[in-house]
């Protein structure tokens, strides 16, 4: 009795994260600024290398950080 649990949405919600920083390790890169509203999974964030300032998903945190061409 003298253990505390933690709540499920809790533990869900923190595998999760950990899930998404394996599988997406450049947004370690950025510095995520907020969600853009009604964006679906936008966000807006800054480069930690070069300071500028985008808005977009994980795609196009790898794109300029990789120097990935649409082509």
């Amino acid at each position: 009795k003298g253990t505390t649990s933690t709540p499920a949405s809790s533990s869900c919600a923190s595998k999760a994260s950990i899930q998404s920083q394996e599988d997406q390790p450049l947004w370690g890169y950025v510095d995520k600024k907020g969600k853009v509203p009604g964006g679906g999974g936008n966000v807006i964030f800054e480069y930690s290398f070069c300071r500028k300032e985008f808005c977009g998903t994980y795609t196009r945190v790898k794109a300029h950080l990789l120097h990935i061409n649409k082509n």
